[in-house]
């Protein structure tokens, strides 16, 4: 393979998905499981995969409106594709569902599910970070195209929520500058009214990750926090946790 991402999905008895670019340049998706003996030994089982067609870069995410994943490409023609997947309970079936398309994207793409709906943010055609939702369907398929936002130059991008946050959404970023950036944006289930609610910057970093992790409090409610895994300046790894205000922006 040439490029991977994995995500797994929701229900009880979750399975985990691979997304990869496979030898011949398509997009495969394989659902796994473990399976437990009764001496405790754990074995990987494949289950169902599916395959679409030529791509250069991929993400996969959990779908929170239907069980399964949405994968955002860069198809053949260089043009963003976001597709629904809808995977059956016991992982061995995988079924597409109606795609959505955008315009010409870059290689570093991240997608997000939204409650009823899917947002992308993505290097654009012109270096800039830009972010774009669509409603989803139960059924598992994507619906109309709702909001657009796009900030300032990117390298690099990782797109998530919060346990508590609902569909609000922190895009993790490199920079123009080569800084580490978290930019929080506000919106609602459906992917409606998308808009910027505020940011905050280290320094320089590269090879980004982030995950979205609760805290809770004595007598509180959890606060949403993030957490940031990066390659530091002097090539080593750096964990930075930060508290967010997406649960009431």
């Amino acid at each position: 393979v040439s490029a991977l991402d994995m995500a797994t999905i929701g229900g009880a008895d979750r399975k985990a998905v691979t997304a990869v670019r496979d030898e011949d340049g398509d997009l495969k998706l394989i659902a796994w499981d473990l399976d437990f003996a009764q001496d405790g030994t754990a074995t990987i089982v494949r289950l169902g995969e599916a395959s679409a067609g030529k791509v250069s870069a991929l993400s996969i995410a959990r779908a929170t409106p239907f069980n399964g994943v949405f994968t955002a490409v860069k198809d053949d023609d260089g043009n963003l594709m976001v597709i629904p997947w809808k995977i059956s309970t016991d992982g061995r079936s995988i079924a597409r569902g109606e795609h959505a398309t955008a315009s010409e994207v870059g290689n570093e793409i991240s997608v997000a599910s939204l409650q009823k709906g899917v947002a992308v943010a993505m290097r654009d055609s012109d270096g800039n970070l830009r972010i774009i939702t669509w409603s989803a369907a139960a059924s598992g398929d994507m619906g109309g195209r709702k909001e657009t936002e796009v900030a300032g130059g990117i390298s690099e991008v990782d797109l998530l929520t919060t346990p508590h946050g609902g569909s609000n959404l922190t895009s993790v970023v490199r920079d123009s500058d080569g800084n580490l950036l978290l930019i929080g944006w506000a919106v609602d289930g459906d992917g409606r009214n998308l808009r910027r609610i505020g940011s905050s910057e280290a320094g320089a970093a590269s090879k980004i990750a982030a995950a979205g992790v609760a805290r809770s409090y004595v007598g509180l409610d959890p606060r949403d926090m993030i957490m940031t895994a990066v390659r530091s300046t002097g090539g080593d790894l750096k964990l930075i946790t930060w508290d967010t205000n997406l649960v009431n922006p």
